[in-house]
């Protein structure tokens, strides 16, 4: 009885603790920043090491386009980076990979998606 009661605990914890859905949580989570309307997008996030000109501050760059997101978090495992959910300048994100300007852009004022 004990362990069906840890299992089921588990698994419901499992459940609670995957994201909702990205474009579900747009209204509620990201708030304007800089005059410039946030969206959740998936960014790839990693730390900049100490150095003698800073201390280790963490970098997250937006996919460049919205459409291709399971590439764009591939490469984020390539450079050792964490994909993660966060709020970034919607100006920094294209509609389509025909509007693409560059690779992928710096988010410049990220903010977490709680």
């Amino acid at each position: 009885m004990r362990t069906s009661t840890i299992l089921l605990a588990a698994s419901a914890g499992v459940a609670l603790a995957q994201p909702a859905i990205l474009s579900e949580r747009a209204d509620s989570v990201c708030q304007t920043g800089n005059g410039n309307p946030l969206e959740p997008t998936p960014a790839c996030c990693f730390t900049m090491p100490w150095t003698a000109e800073h201390y280790p501050y963490s970098v997250c760059m937006a996919p460049s386009s919205s459409k291709n997101t399971a590439e764009f978090e591939e490469s984020c495992r390539k450079i050792k980076a964490t994909a993660q959910p966060r709020c970034c300048p919607k100006s920094l994100i294209a509609e389509n990979e025909n509007q693409n300007i560059g690779d992928d852009l710096l988010c410049s004022d990220p903010k977490i998606v709680a």
